[in-house]
């Protein structure tokens, strides 16, 4: 009887352990992996200047027509966010609020279509999320903020942009945004690139990516993130999608988008298969998951470009030696990275046109 005891109390002594260190390491790794995404700063302003991105493509500082603009500072949560508004030139037709994705800021890329459609007769709003650019914050927070740094943005807009027609236009980070926010404020048109469809899913999916047994600790997982983040980790974007039948929505993904890969992550794959009168899908064929908005022939060179690039930090080091850093920049044509899918981008502001029903 005492060694059947004995035996009892090890093998129980031993489950416990393997209990207790399965939901501390789920809860560990949970908190490195939100440490190294969501707490600290990866672009602020200063990266237009420094990041060797922005030596291939055009940011805002390369188009005239952004040069003007109001600076609106507008609060979310206990921070102040930064937000600039540019108003067109011609007969107004609207308001877009363009909300850009991880990793990225107002001023970045996006000031690609934002320069576009401000010519076409748009005001548009960009603005920097939480922890980017200008706006305050020591990180992005969660991949669920996108949501709810959008409401804000709608709600500092339609104080100022009474019975104007508003529409949003995201990509990736800013694509979840941009759909998940219309659950509690409406709007008359999403234009979405890139999106995914839930945190959770996706928090997950990089999990997988970096540990293939991550899927094992998905219990724990959700029990860590359950803790830290609450439900808004959980909200699928395509709820707003179907519960708000009034509101248009187009959605754009690319082919062989890695990083948000279409089947069981992208906003995209939840629709492409159905039949919704208010949403319209996009897929690009040959695409991954940034530019969607330029060129084909753009994103080749602009990748050719980058691989050059990448291949000199490889060999120098990530501080070039400036006369072959001077000597790269002076072979790259941005304009020619930068170049716009202006297809595209008509059939958007067609869409867009039809959802305010001009």
């Amino acid at each position: 009887m005492k060694k059947k005891k004995k035996f009892t109390i090890i093998i129980s002594s031993i489950l416990v352990g393997i209990i207790v260190t399965y939901f501390a390491s789920c809860f560990i790794g949970y908190g490195v992996m939100a440490n190294i995404l969501f707490k600290k700063r990866t672009c602020d302003v200063e990266i237009l200047n420094t990041d060797p991105y922005y030596t291939i493509i055009n940011s805002r500082d390369d188009y005239p027509n952004l040069t003007n603009r109001e600076e609106i500072v507008f609060p979310y949560k206990e921070y102040n966010l930064m937000g600039y508004l540019y108003q067109t030139e011609i007969e107004r037709k609207g308001l877009i609020i363009s909300a850009h994705g991880m990793n990225s800021l107002a001023d970045g890329e996006h000031a690609q279509y934002q320069s576009y459609y401000l010519d076409k007769g748009w005001d548009i709003f960009a603005f920097d999320m939480v922890g980017c650019g200008r706006s305050e914050g020591k990180g992005i927070l969660s991949l669920a903020e996108s949501r709810f740094c959008v409401e804000s943005a709608i709600e500092a807009m339609k104080e100022k942009y009474e019975d104007v027609p508003i529409c949003l236009i995201g990509h990736s980070w800013g694509g979840y945004g941009v759909v998940a926010a219309t659950n509690n404020y409406h709007v008359n048109c999403v234009i979405e690139f890139s999106g995914f469809n839930e945190p959770r899913d996706l928090m997950l999916g990089m999990a997988n990516k970096t540990t293939p047994l991550a899927s094992l600790t998905a219990f724990g997982f959700d029990l860590a993130l359950q803790a830290f983040e609450g439900n808004k980790a959980y909200y699928k974007a395509s709820e707003a999608v179907i519960n708000n039948p009034d509101i248009n929505y187009y959605l754009i993904h690319g082919e062989n988008d890695d990083v948000v890969p279409i089947k069981n992550y992208s906003i995209y794959g939840q629709f492409a298969d159905e039949n919704y009168q208010n949403v319209k899908t996009l897929m690009l064929a040959d695409s991954g998951h940034i530019g969607l908005w330029r060129s084909k022939e753009a994103n080749e060179y602009f990748y050719d470009k980058y691989r050059e690039i990448e291949s000199l930090m490889k060999t120098y080091g990530s501080d070039l030696p400036s006369p072959l850093y001077d000597d790269f920049k002076a072979s790259v044509d941005k304009d020619k990275a930068s170049q716009l899918n202006f297809e595209l981008l008509d059939d958007i502001e067609e869409y867009l046109l039809s959802s305010i029903k001009i």
